[in-house]
């Protein structure tokens, strides 16, 4: 017999994104699962889109740590919809997942106020986005080591940099 994933239902995610049902009508599917599920781990799942992201975190809009690394097909765009739904997030796993800017980690690091660590493996974002991450306590678990001090400063110019290529979220949607 198979051993039974300890994270709720990612055997069925995975069976319906391999076989391309993971769509906007899965929506009532999952919201039967329990909306109230703090923590997923889809890392690796090659099969995952920003559509698939935007839809599963629609759903599961109390997910505190959300597992998404090993995934080549994740952007910005599902960067905008995590800042935009998850308000409770806490640790997010972006480890591998090169097709994040700058701008997509800055606007979880700006819309998602309860973040407190970011996986992001060995993709490399700019170290002033960083400095101003670790300024909001925020940890940066790089390559599996923490750094959780402080920034020495951060000029106000880099943080107005950051404003202007935030990628943004839907007014209508923050809570």
């Amino acid at each position: 017999s198979r051993a039974k994933s300890k994270y709720c239902g990612k055997e069925q995610l995975y069976l319906n994104l391999r076989l391309k049902t993971f769509k906007p009508k899965i929506k009532t599917n999952l919201s039967k699962m329990n909306p109230h599920i703090l923590e997923v781990d889809l890392s690796g799942c090659e099969m995952l889109t920003d559509a698939n992201i935007a839809n599963f975190v629609s759903v599961f809009r109390h997910l505190q740590i959300f597992k998404i690394g090993n995934n080549s097909n994740i952007s910005d765009s599902s960067m905008k919809s995590i800042a935009a739904n998850l308000k409770d997030l806490h640790t997010l796993d972006i480890n591998s997942c090169y097709k994040i800017s700058n701008a997509g980690l800055f606007t979880i690091a700006k819309y998602c106020k309860k973040l407190k660590s970011v996986d992001i493996g060995s993709v490399q974002f700019a170290g002033y986005l960083l400095s101003f991450m670790q300024g909001k306590d925020i940890s940066i678990i790089k390559n599996g080591f923490c750094n959780q001090g402080h920034p020495s400063s951060l000029h106000p110019s880099k943080v107005e940099m950051l404003d202007k290529v935030d990628v943004g979220i839907m007014e209508d949607n923050l809570i």
